[in-house]
């Protein structure tokens, strides 16, 4: 793999960015706003913390809309600002791995508490829009919220700074994010590319779905190995080996002490590349001015 350039690449970077926002004005607004969402916080409160995991397994495995559907109607519920609730017995939900249904079919899970049956047989008078909605949701992506919170219980009881434990336990001021992934992954049980959803959330990742990935394979970052215009099955089978994504997280992290900030932003951000990279390549915005 050729040696990447960090300042090399931010110039790429930028230049991309200028040229997206030239045609784009519009999204500058949404942009700005995603990253104001995921500023990352070393201070975070428990009830932060939870603002920015809870809802990540209703993305999981579905179309983006079809998640924010089920979101909107479970907002200002307990599943989204009260962790503390949905940890108790009232909640309890079982995983049974040894019977004959996969992880993701409603069979697999037992309901034990009085309200998450409620909420099933939905009569919980706390969640009225979902009750009169027409929409069901799987007992897999409720189980995993509940089993989050009471993780999340579980941490907040050492701590009020459910973060700063969280560094100081990695072992290191920056610790890589291959490290921090399974810190995570190991403490909310969440699974692989939700983890990476959270992180992203809280300022300390970037969700390599599918367009990023192009984009990084577009602007030469893993050539020769990953040439540009590579197909799309080609960039998915490479970036399914996660070492690749580990590399490629790393990459953008040491580009961004080189990156003019936004207007409106005291410094560059994952998320904002993340953004960058992600829509630029949808727009079908290509790079050819920068040596790779």
């Amino acid at each position: 793999m050729k040696e990447f350039n960090p300042k090399h690449r931010a110039d790429q970077y930028q230049e991309i960015r200028t040229e997206f926002f030239r045609s784009n004005d519009d999204k500058k607004d949404e942009c700005m706003d995603l990253i104001e969402k995921s500023t990352f916080n070393l201070e975070i409160s428990p009830d932060q913390m939870w603002s920015r995991i809870w809802d990540k397994p209703l993305f999981a495995n579905t179309k983006v809309e079809q998640a924010r559907k089920n979101i909107e109607l479970l907002k200002n519920t307990p599943l989204e600002i009260d962790f503390r609730k949905i940890s108790s017995d009232a909640w309890k939900i079982r995983w049974n791995r040894n019977s004959n249904f996969k992880w993701n079919q409603n069979g697999a899970y037992e309901l034990l508490g009085d309200e998450i049956k409620s909420f099933f047989d939905k009569t919980h008078p706390e969640f009225s829009s979902f009750n009169s909605s027409k929409r069901k949701i799987a007992k897999w992506r409720i189980y995993r919220i509940v089993a989050a919170g009471s993780r999340l219980l579980k941490l907040a009881s050492t701590t009020n700074k459910p973060m700063k434990k969280i560094i100081e336990n990695a072992g290191a001021k920056t610790p890589s994010y291959e490290k921090l992934h399974g810190i995570f992954n190991d403490l909310f049980g969440l699974g692989t590319i939700t983890t990476d959803h959270v992180l992203t959330d809280l300022g300390l990742s970037i969700k390599p779905d599918i367009w990023l990935t192009r984009a990084a394979a577009n602007w030469g970052w893993f050539e020769p190995i990953l040439p540009k215009r590579s197909s799309k099955e080609a960039v998915m089978k490479f970036f399914n080996n996660r070492k690749n994504v580990y590399i490629l997280i790393e990459k953008v992290k040491s580009i961004l002490p080189y990156i003019a900030p936004l207007d409106g932003c005291e410094k560059p951000t994952l998320r904002e590349v993340e953004y960058v990279m992600m829509q630029s390549q949808k727009a079908g915005i290509k790079w050819e001015n920068l040596e790779s």
